[in-house]
């Protein structure tokens, strides 16, 4: 609608930002912004990417080059480069050149005096934050498709607290994956 296309509406609905280019290099505008700091959600499908440079992985951190290649097709690999080179983009608007690294854990950050930040990606969708130091305010965020879970209660016994359990129980059976994935993500 001619409404969601006007700046700020589509931030004030809960919507998305759209995603623009420029010369070479993608720019987005935050989905939120928030007091602890700026969410983007973007979708990564190949009809939503802008064209990457040959050297779509320049600037990535080694593992998170590696962890691409390891996925089943290229489709995936070409999602999951484009949303940390959306990430890596972000974040070079934040520092002059980030010190990207990946943890003993598997997650990328910028060292203790970096940006804190957090990547979550479900296709065709990656969602990230990026909000102030590492050490003083630590980010997540999370993403979730919406699915069958076997016995969502059994599952959050591992997971959640008693207050989240009982809270799963008195949902009725058929909404109980909806609710699991709703605290599970609010974790994050």
């Amino acid at each position: 609608s001619a409404a969601s296309e006007r700046p700020g509406t589509a931030e004030q609905a809960g919507r998305p930002a759209p995603m623009t280019t420029g010369p070479g290099r993608p720019s987005i505008e935050p989905s939120l912004r928030h007091r602890w700091g700026d969410v983007w959600l973007v979708r990564t499908d190949a009809a939503s990417r802008v064209a990457l440079s040959p050297q779509r992985s320049a600037g990535l951190p080694d593992e998170v080059v590696q962890r691409a290649g390891r996925l089943r097709d290229t489709e995936q690999q070409a999602q999951y480069l484009y949303a940390h080179k959306l990430l890596h983009e972000m974040l070079c608007r934040r520092t002059a050149q980030p010190e990207w690294r990946v943890s003993a854990l598997g997650k990328p950050d910028c060292g203790p005096r970096g940006p804190a930040f957090s990547l979550s990606r479900r296709a065709p969708w990656a969602a990230f934050v990026i909000g102030g130091n590492a050490d003083v305010s630590p980010l997540g965020i999370d993403l979730e498709t919406v699915h069958a879970i076997d016995d969502p209660i059994d599952l959050a016994r591992d997971h959640f607290t008693p207050r989240e359990i009982a809270a799963l129980r008195a949902e009725p059976p058929e909404d109980r994956a909806y609710a699991f994935l709703r605290v599970w993500t609010r974790k994050e």
